[in-house]
């Protein structure tokens, strides 16, 4: 009733305000999208904003407004900036007048959009809720769920066996069959693990079946962890959908299994970051009190080893885990002091083992991608540099080889580098970096923004693996459709053309918005169990190789319907989540 007279009462002039500001909107946002002023898509976008702002006039959730505003803007800034950048062309276009009507157009069209579905999910999650009569076994539900994405995952491995192999596929390869010595260029212990199991498959057969017996172990750990979540995720007496939905977020993309049996380092990172965050977020639900337990302490300090250890920048992530669970267990630091510097301290220790065992470091100029491509970009464009900088510059790069420079491949500027003075003089490399910054702000900023474009912007496509690279070849490695051979159907175009998943970007803006989502119900302490998939990305806008590729932040999508969860029912931090004994 009360909304009916508020909607009498609307003064004639703000229902015209309204009307022309949806109409501007319509045809800004259309024009956007399509390229063109399309009826059907002015009106529908244009219908959209009126009716979502007149909710929004009628609740009045300034909270909603508030954050939406935040949120629609970085989302609107993000879509016009992106379009400047050109991947065909590698080029980055000149802001025009025009632009900016595209922003605010579309910053109006998502603040008005997410202030409506903010309160709209909030009440969804409230009628759905948790299910207090959810009898499922949760152990029952892992290991089903495993069986099923373990299942699903070995129909691409027969089509695709023994597995997938990139040229760093084959650096690492050579490493564990002792071709080359041991480097911790790719994590030493995910080389040493490929050379454990390819030996043990090299006992009864050749190179393709000990490929094959690593691709199987790393698809089954990573089906554990899916059965783990699901598990995790019954034990909280959700809708009995969710659990469904999570298992065949796994089970039927194509994505996930090709990534399963790829041999690369950032697979069982991902899973291992899965495992983390789960694990984590138990710790923090339980304030505390399960690393006060000799298992609750143990199994923390192994998913802080495992996801550590696989990556380089996992290290990274986890320090700045640990800092945050400190502050947050300040109160409680003699109980979960031990176990948080114990999952902290074992990743360095074992790499420092491995240090004086005489495996080499990996080169310093493969943190440098970023820096590296600005100065790149600098000298290529005949930026503002002095004739001292010009000199500095001679004695790090090949100046030449500069002119190769690529706006989202940082290979050929760091190939250019003289890597034995720069390791002998990284202070320069820094100072030289930081002098050349003022003069070429703009270009440092678009080189940034090149590369790492598909981390941030939504449109760039992940590009599957599904194969062998000819090197690989070279150690006996061959590829052999088992499926085809054994029924003969073959389902490696269909695979390929059932790859597509939402790329890199779209990943990341899903997470933030359930983020968002917690920052509105007032949850912050949930807040929390995103810190893992938020270190992964940031470390990745701030050192990645290259301007788009799933597999940097494969985290992300193992994570996503996890936090998603608890983003949409947790809505009472821990006391919502009592967990029932196992069945």
């Amino acid at each position: 009733m009360e909304q009916s007279l508020r909607r009498e009462k609307k003064h004639p002039l703000l229902f015209s305000a309204q009307v022309a500001l949806s109409l501007s909107v319509g045809l800004i946002a259309a024009y956007f999208f399509t390229g063109r002023w399309n009826v059907v898509w002015v009106l529908l976008l244009a219908g959209t904003v009126l009716w979502c702002s007149d909710k929004i006039l009628v609740s009045r959730e300034r909270r909603a407004v508030g954050l939406s505003a935040v949120f629609g803007a970085a989302m609107a800034a993000a879509a016009v900036v992106g379009r400047k950048i050109q991947v065909e062309t590698k080029d980055f276009l000149a802001l025009r007048s025009s632009d900016f009507l595209f922003l605010l157009g579309l910053f109006v069209l998502f603040t008005v959009v997410l202030a409506v579905l903010l309160p709209l999910l909030v009440q969804w999650s409230e009628k759905i809720g948790v299910k207090k009569t959810f009898r499922f076994s949760p152990r029952k539900a892992g290991l089903l769920a495993f069986l099923v994405v373990f299942v699903c995952w070995l129909i691409s491995f027969l089509v695709y066996y023994p597995g997938s192999l990139s040229i760093d596929s084959f650096y690492t390869l050579r490493q564990a069959m002792g071709i080359t010595p041991l480097t911790d260029y790719h994590p030493v212990v995910y080389t040493l693990l490929i050379r454990l199991f390819v030996k043990l498959g090299m006992l009864v057969g050749g190179p393709t079946v000990g490929v094959a017996v690593f691709s199987l172990a790393q698809m089954f750990f990573c089906a554990f962890t899916v059965g783990y979540g699901t598990a995790w995720l019954c034990r909280r007496r959700p809708h009995p959908a969710v659990p469904v939905i999570a298992v065949l977020w796994f089970a039927l993309s194509p994505m996930f299994a090709d990534f399963s049996f790829t041999l690369w380092k950032d697979v069982p990172f991902a899973a291992a970051v899965l495992l983390y965050t789960l694990y984590t977020w138990d710790v923090v639900e339980s304030r505390g009190e399960k690393l006060q337990s000799f298992k609750g302490a143990a199994g923390y300090v192994l998913v802080s080893f495992l996801m550590g250890i696989f990556r380089h920048n996992g290290y990274y992530v986890l320090i700045l885990s640990t800092v945050v669970l400190l502050v947050c267990f300040r109160k409680k630091l003699r109980r979960t002091l031990p176990a948080l510097l114990c999952g902290a301290l074992l990743v360095p220790l074992v790499l420092n083992a491995f240090y004086a065992c005489g495996v080499k470091k990996g080169p310093f100029s493969e943190s440098l991608s970023i820096p590296v491509q600005q100065i790149a970009r600098t000298v290529k464009l005949n930026g503002t540099i002095t004739p001292e900088q010009q000199e500095s510059l001679e004695r790090l790069f090949d100046v030449e080889k500069l002119q190769g420079y690529d706006p989202f491949l940082a290979d050929p500027a760091k190939n250019s580098l003289n890597r034995e003075y720069l390791n002998a003089h990284k202070g320069e490399f820094f100072r030289l970096w930081f002098s050349l910054l003022p003069g070429n702000f703009g270009e440092y900023c678009r080189a940034y923004l090149m590369q790492t474009y598909g981390y941030w912007n939504w449109e760039p496509k992940t590009i599957p693996v599904g194969g062998i690279a000819n090197a690989a070849r070279e150690l006996g490695v061959t590829k052999v459709n088992w499926l085809f051979q054994w029924t003969g159907v073959d389902l490696s175009g269909f695979l390929q053309q059932t790859m597509d998943f939402p790329s890199t970007g779209t990943i990341v803006w899903i997470l933030l918005a359930g983020a968002l989502l917690l920052l509105y119900r007032k949850n912050y302490r949930t807040l929390l169990a995103y810190l893992p998939a938020a270190g992964v990305w940031l470390t990745i806008l701030v050192a990645t190789p290259l301007y788009c590729s799933m597999r940097y932040v494969l985290a992300l999508p193992y994570v996503l319907p996890f936090l998603l969860f608890l983003s949409l029912f947790g809505e009472s931090g821990a006391s919502s989540f009592k967990e029932e004994p196992s069945a």
